[in-house]
């Protein structure tokens, strides 16, 4: 696309996104993965992924005008342009978010937190309905949201591919939900697994 390659609001609207994973779009000009430009626009971003998107500004996200408002979301190691850009428009966040280059946190202040990798896992069959990016052992997501609830406090119970949230993935015994738009689950923590779990069966 010209702009918003994955996401445009182009005009008077709202949108709500949860749990979905924006990656490998590209934009010629600006909103890799998703693309604001209009005064009145106005998209909430709870709990999903935004990697992997190309543009020359705002790789991953471009407000030119509208509010952005993200919530325990991962918005990281997009190509070419920043993470997060902003021209007339407003980026804003609570609970925790993830990006790895500091432009979504020098927007949005301090519910943002830069790492140097989001630690995830290429684009993927991971089960569920479409592909996703499954946080890797030692990923900074892992059981990091703060509580587990998107941001207008509902709380999380499945993730995007339609997997039980939260599950314990850092091995402390205490379950927490991943930011992002997937939980790993306990089971893939080694690394050694992969399969669509909800096929598997408890009897032995």
């Amino acid at each position: 696309a010209a702009s918003g390659g994955g996401f445009a609001l182009t005009g008077t609207s709202s949108a709500l996104v949860s749990n979905s994973t924006f990656s490998g779009n590209v934009a010629a000009s600006s909103g890799g993965g998703i693309e604001l430009a209009d005064a009145s626009a106005s998209l909430v971003l709870d709990f999903s992924t935004v990697t992997g998107n190309s543009a020359p500004a705002g790789a991953g996200a471009n407000v030119a005008a509208g509010g952005l408002f993200l919530h325990g979301s991962l918005l990281g190691e997009n190509l070419l342009g920043a993470d997060c850009a902003s021209g007339a428009g407003s980026v804003a966040a609570t609970g925790l978010n993830l990006d790895s280059d500091g432009s979504c946190a020098a927007l949005a202040g301090g519910s943002f937190v830069t790492v140097p990798s989001l630690g995830l896992g290429p684009l993927a069959d991971n089960g569920g309905w479409g592909r996703t990016h499954l946080p890797l052992s030692g990923s900074p997501a892992l059981d990091a949201a703060p509580e587990c609830a998107s941001r207008s406090g509902a709380p999380l119970v499945l993730d995007g591919r339609g997997y039980p949230r939260p599950t314990d993935d850092d091995g402390d015994l205490a379950p927490e939900c991943e930011l992002g738009a997937v939980e790993r689950g306990p089971i893939f923590l080694d690394g050694f697994e992969s399969a669509d779990v909800r096929r598997w069966s408890t009897s032995g």
